[in-house]
């Protein structure tokens, strides 16, 4: 479903109810203090290196204050609408800039032939020099926290979303998805008191949930940014094998979040179809009906159907199919059983 529909009008709270986020206005907004910072730094042509040696580091510090006013800001926000969340934030180190910028520019390169001709080009290219993470416990409360988003701060351009289906690995295809995550590039404007000290300063709110934020402290460092090196096809599995088992934990939580609740079976079954709707498409997460019944007769033949499919596309139990088949093969021919397949029946027991 489109955010647009997904987004519903809020009633947020004022900004005076916000603890630490009243003072006294200061003398010079940060845009207007990047502004002098660019007219005072000579306007050679490597505007690349200029920013990450020299106005990076006289300016950091102010973003490092940036981002914990508004971390604190949507933490408080996000509590009184109800919503249960992490909130982090952090400014690039220099470092991150550097590799960030060679990144882009080649990126402009390839596409448009063409390299940053100001200092003015790379603020407006590079939106994440500060940015807050917004971690969701509960997937549910995702439609609320995106009408937070967008109607608590201007967003530039459209949200980019990362969904489950990427191609991240080079040896493996993730049977339970990848790194989720909704990417908003924002500017708050018209708030009084210290927050109008940031105003018109772009950054960038990253909104996921808990088990999300859970895989990716594996997939992100090894899978993603390749720091230890290139991944063999065992370690992807293994990385693969993590989100899985976020994905079950974040289920316990939504369990116990409707603990005592009538609704707690439905809040599960729910949630259980959103995942697999996410790493199936439209594929149901159950059948309406057990394809056979305890007590009914099941035909070895129709056993081994069972067990048929390409173990690399497996995102349910059919997918698990043909890699019991080789399995079963490895310990001799069906055709050497001391049984007839085509007339032996199976009986399941029942409960």
């Amino acid at each position: 479903m489109d955010s647009n529909q997904m987004a519903m009008d809020i009633d947020l709270p004022s900004l005076a109810a916000i603890p630490g986020a009243w003072g006294d206005v200061p003398d010079q907004p940060l845009w207007a203090k990047v502004d002098q910072i660019i007219r005072s730094t000579g306007q050679n042509t490597a505007f690349r290196e200029t920013f990450v040696n020299d106005i990076w580091p006289r300016l950091r510090s102010e973003y490092e204050v940036m981002v914990e006013f508004f971390r604190d800001y949507c933490r408080e926000r996000l509590r009184q609408m109800g919503i249960h969340c992490e909130v982090h934030g952090r400014a690039k180190v220099q470092e991150s800039v550097k590799k960030s910028l060679q990144r882009r520019e080649d990126h402009l390169w390839r596409n448009e032939q063409k390299r940053y001709s100001s200092l003015h080009d790379i603020f407006d290219d590079i939106h994440d020099l500060a940015g807050i993470r917004i971690v969701l416990t509960y997937p549910g409360d995702l439609n609320r926290a995106i009408s937070f988003i967008k109607q608590g701060f201007q967003t530039i351009g459209r949200e980019t979303i990362f969904g489950p289906n990427r191609d991240v690995g080079k040896f493996w295809k993730p049977w339970f998805g990848t790194y989720e995550t909704r990417n908003y590039r924002v500017k708050l404007t018209g708030e009084d008191g210290a927050l109008c000290r940031f105003s018109d300063v772009l950054f960038e709110i990253q909104l996921t949930t808990f088990s999300n934020d859970l895989y990716n402290k594996l997939a992100h460092p090894f899978l993603y940014k390749g720091s230890a090196g290139p991944l063999t096809r065992q370690e992807e599995i293994v990385i693969d094998m993590s989100r899985g088992i976020s994905h079950l934990y974040g289920l316990c939580l939504v369990y116990f979040q409707g603990k005592g609740d009538s609704t707690s079976g439905q809040v599960v079954h729910d949630e259980l179809r959103r995942l697999a709707e996410g790493l199936e498409g439209s594929t149901p997460i159950v059948a309406s009906k057990p394809v056979v019944e305890p007590g009914e007769q099941i035909r070895c033949e129709e056993l081994f159907e069972a067990f048929e499919s390409p173990p690399e596309e497996c995102r349910s139990i059919a997918g698990l199919k043909s890699g019991w088949t080789r399995n079963l093969m490895r310990f001799g021919s069906p055709n050497s059983f001391p049984i007839q397949r085509t007339k032996m029946s199976l009986r399941l027991a029942g409960n």
